[in-house]
């Protein structure tokens, strides 16, 4: 049976070929264009049911692509993603017509779903079910039409360093496992590349740097290291050196066990919380706190990586009016644009907690919009109503670091530990801070009610 045909927009050679072969895999005839100039030539001559684009690349954008879709008429759905996008820029684009706004990397089982759902809609406005299938078709073309030049491969070291493998992409670049032959260790890489007249290249090399000289300064059993920030000779590449983490992501082991049990969340949230603690006494905010941002070491250690967007407080580097952080971990206040604090990644870390424990993404609904909404009531079941059964003092903890208004979560971390750490006794679970509990308090905040 013919599913539908697909034109999937993306500048990334590698990219196109995975999106390529995953949708092709469900059945559907999926082309491939390299850009939106190319694409809108591909739509003037064939008929497409889906359209997946980056939302706001420099230049002839998927932000130009869909609205040219809109006002032409065409019968054709838009799924749009970004590395870095905004929530008013999520809401503009559901506004233009996109079906959806994910947040790239887009996981696989997340784009099969979504692509489905599409289809699902299509097939339901166009012929009730009764009617009898088209003929099947198991053609998958790859067009070329590259709008860029191409890719140069990669050397295969940066520096000193020698690069292994490729370990993964986000947002602000890549990430390779490597090797420092000097001091004899693995490491891993993170490399950021511009093109020579990207408008944001001042913008993301300033923030690249900011995450090195944030995480560099942070020394802590429970945070990634930083060991060196450099620039690659003769290119415009810029990496991060820092500690290589054995283990896995929270997001892929939530995928693998679907949930974790109440001790080893205990355990895990105990560490997070020291972490953060430590974090925020050095007036540093995560802002990006999240499964793919916290790797469970093979040595029982919980660690968070990424300060990709981490904010000094003192700092005015974020733009006005920008959201920064993954929609279905945010606060209330990081959506509202209201002032935010480390209060904020309090919110954001009982989500992940939360979702520990039942395998649901707590606020995460079918729509981005609904998402938000979720997001800005901040009210969500007790874990006993999602099947989850756990001290009420563990829900009580969690029910404060998710109050609506940041004045009503915890305004000490150290409170939040010395609970925790009570609620471990009769489990025989010790739990202590990894470093020495600092004699400071923090300094005074101003307490931020929601509205």
């Amino acid at each position: 049976m013919f599913l539908g045909r697909i034109l999937v927009v993306d500048e990334e050679e590698a990219a196109r070929s995975s999106e390529l072969e995953l949708l092709s895999s469900l059945g559907y005839e999926v082309w491939t264009a390299a850009g939106c100039k190319s694409a809108l030539q591909l739509l003037d001559k064939h008929r497409f049911d889906l359209v997946l684009t980056e939302y706001d690349k420099p230049g002839l954008s998927g932000r130009d692509l869909l609205e040219t879709i809109a006002q032409a008429g065409f019968d054709t759905d838009v799924l749009v993603w970004s590395a870095h996008g905004t929530i008013p820029a999520a809401v503009e684009a559901i506004k233009l017509g996109a079906k959806n706004f994910l947040e790239k990397p887009v996981d696989p089982e997340v784009l099969k779903r979504e692509v489905r759902h599409v289809f699902r809609e299509r097939l339901a406005r166009r012929r009730p079910s009764s009617q009898a299938p088209l003929p099947r078709t198991e053609t998958s073309i790859e067009i070329d039409l590259s709008d860029l030049p191409p890719k140069e491969p990669r050397a295969s070291r940066f520096g000193r360093y020698q690069l292994v493998r490729s370990i993964g992409r986000g947002g602000m670049g890549e990430v390779f496992e490597a090797f420092d032959p000097q001091l004899n260790r693995e490491i891993a890489i993170k490399v950021i590349k511009m093109k020579e007249g990207t408008q944001t290249r001042r913008v993301v090399v300033e923030r690249f740097r900011r995450e090195a000289a944030v995480a560099a300064q942070l020394s802590h059993p429970n945070i990634a290291a930083i060991y060196d920030i450099e620039s690659a000779p003769g290119d415009e590449e810029l990496y991060i050196v820092m500690e290589l983490v054995k283990g896995a992501s929270l997001r892929s082991v939530l995928e693998r066990e679907k949930s974790m049990p109440f001790p080893q969340t205990l355990v895990a949230a105990y560490q997070l919380v020291d972490a953060l603690e430590y974090i925020h006494r050095h007036d540093v905010i995560h802002r990006d706190i999240k499964p793919e941002n916290i790797i469970l070491g093979t040595d029982d250690q919980v660690k968070i990586i990424d300060f990709g967007i981490a904010k000094i407080r003192v700092s005015d580097l974020t733009s006005t009016g920008c959201v920064v952080g993954s929609p279905s971990y945010l606060a209330p206040e990081s959506i509202e644009n209201a002032e935010v604090d480390f209060r904020a990644d309090q919110f954001a870390l009982a989500t992940v907690l939360v979702e520990v424990l039942t395998g649901r993404p707590v606020f995460q609904k079918s729509t981005f919009e609904d998402t938000v909404r979720s997001i800005i009531l901040a009210q969500r079941p007790p874990l006993e109503e999602l099947g989850v059964i756990v001290p009420h003092e563990f829900e009580r903890i969690l029910a404060k670091m998710h109050a609506r208004a940041p004045g009503d979560r915890f305004q000490d971390e150290r409170e939040l530990l010395a609970r925790l750490e009570a609620l471990g006794e009769p489990l025989e679970i010790k739990l202590s801070p990894a470093l020495p509990r600092a004699t400071t308090r923090r300094l005074s905040l101003p307490v931020t009610r929601g509205r």
